[in-house]
């Protein structure tokens, strides 16, 4: 065999070998096999895990929502009996009577609280569009507590996070107050 028929050769097996590890187009390319795998569940008793902040509430499979609805209850203030209040304590009583309202066991089990708290009222501007007849006395954020005895509860939607001592903290709302024939009324205009 000549040096010339040599070189080819070896070239022809090295751009073979080159091309080993490329699928040709049309060729299906093998798939690896995976072998079964067995569960096997422990014998010895395992400590409960640390309870979730939810874990303190009972649920409720036929939780009523019954008087649940807001618009049924306006909060409102005679203007005469806030004479020499501040525009923030008027807020912050208009809020606490919303609350009110979802103390009473009138109310359904997924809106009847147990304890609330106004924790901060930050006075502002409102991101909304009012009507000319709705010229605010007050805007701004209500960031405040409550405590559920039950799921499921419409107070945990929107915002809010769960604390482990089962209240849901730092809920925030868009109020702005308005005057209505002579009485401050609590207008509810969005969960920030």
């Amino acid at each position: 065999m000549s040096n010339k028929s040599f070189l080819i050769a070896c070239l022809t097996l090295f751009s073979l070998s080159a091309c080993q590890g490329v699928p040709v187009v049309g060729t299906p390319t093998p798939q690896p096999t995976i072998a079964p795998t067995t569960i096997t569940r422990p014998t010895a008793i395992l400590e409960p895990p640390e309870p979730t902040p939810t874990q303190w509430l009972f649920y409720n499979p036929n939780a009523s929502d019954e008087g649940c609805e807001i618009a049924l209850f306006p909060s409102t203030l005679p203007v005469e009996e806030t004479a020499g209040w501040s525009p923030e304590k008027i807020a912050q009583k208009l809020v606490e009577l919303s609350l009110e309202y979802f103390l009473s066991p009138d109310r359904g089990d997924i809106c009847r609280l147990e304890d609330f708290r106004v924790t901060e009222l930050m006075p502002g501007q409102l991101t909304i569009t009012l009507s000319a007849e709705q010229v605010p006395e007050y805007t701004g954020v209500v960031d405040f507590a409550v405590k559920v005895k039950e799921m499921p509860t419409v107070w945990i939607t929107l915002n809010g996070d769960l604390a482990p001592d089962g209240w849901i903290v730092h809920k925030l709302l868009n109020i702005s107050i308005t005057i209505v024939d002579n009485h401050y009324v609590l207008n509810r205009r969005a969960y920030g």
